[in-house]
């Protein structure tokens, strides 16, 4: 205390090295929480991504009048919009597996008057998975999350 009898203000430095332990603790905590959510995260993102580019492949039939196609390789985890579209490849660690009940082969077509030949694909990892849908024959896309 100083001559007027009042305590001095701020934090001693035992208060400071307590709130700096218990940060510590609760960032540790925090970490095995979010690593655990990660691969959820990442397989709804590529399942994003890939309704995102079956759509766009709809659009492009549509806009030029032109037939335009998906193929995909689930062995590869890769697939790739044709006739002129990038290759794209599924991050580590996420798979997708293809069924259509409508279609040949690995390949969802898409038509100038905007239907398909459907087709289903389902993307994930062991703990997280969602299907992406191109309905047949309407040539919707839907995104189970």
């Amino acid at each position: 205390m100083r001559g007027g009898g009042r305590p001095e203000a701020g934090y001693t430095l035992m208060e400071m090295l307590v709130v700096l332990a218990i940060l510590g603790l609760l960032s540790a905590a925090a970490l095995p929480m979010i690593s655990a959510a990660r691969p959820g995260l990442e397989s709804r993102s590529a399942a994003r991504a890939m309704a995102r580019d079956f759509s766009a492949a709809r659009q492009q039939a549509v806009l030029t009048g032109t037939e335009t196609r998906i193929v995909l390789n689930p062995a590869a985890g890769r697939y790739s919009l044709l006739p002129a579209g990038p290759m794209r490849v599924m991050p580590k660690g996420i798979a997708f597996q293809f069924r259509s009940d409508h279609a040949d082969g690995s390949e969802i077509d898409f038509f100038p008057d905007g239907s398909s030949s459907g087709g289903s694909v389902m993307v994930g990892s062991a703990r997280a998975r969602h299907v992406v849908m191109a309905h047949w024959p309407s040539g919707r896309i839907s995104l189970d999350e």
